[in-house]
């Protein structure tokens, strides 16, 4: 008999979800994410008061936030800039450039990513 199914919903996938949840109590990432949640989108927005042409709509909800470029031009010009200075950067959309960390990425992480995306379209 087999006990899995197209939607991983065998014994070892709850197994594992199970032990990722008290990761995720034992280790208080739901607490890391909103704080570093707030700081990550607050220097998004600081981004955007003077960039606008390369910041643009922040969205999203915790720490998975998105922004798009002004025109979808710009938006190549941009992530390579970004993985120039250590920045893989993922993408959505035709303008559109989207932050997914995982939930151990803290405040220091936001940080040192913010500082990057500002030097960097202040370069461009």
């Amino acid at each position: 008999m087999r006990h899995h199914n197209t939607w991983l919903g065998d014994p070892v996938r709850a197994l594992l979800a199970l032990n990722q949840n008290k990761l995720i109590k034992r280790d208080n990432l739901m607490e890391n994410v909103v704080s570093t949640a707030a700081q990550l989108r607050q220097g998004l927005e600081e981004i955007s008061s003077d960039y606008p042409q390369w910041v643009q709509d922040v969205r999203g909800m915790g720490t998975c936030l998105a922004f798009s470029t002004e025109e979808e031009a710009m938006r190549p010009t941009l992530l390579s800039a970004l993985k120039a200075n250590g920045v893989y950067q993922n993408f959505c959309g035709p303008t559109g450039i989207r932050l997914r960390p995982n939930l151990y990425f803290t405040e220091r992480h936001a940080t040192m990513y913010l500082d990057i995306l500002r030097n960097t379209v202040k370069s461009l």
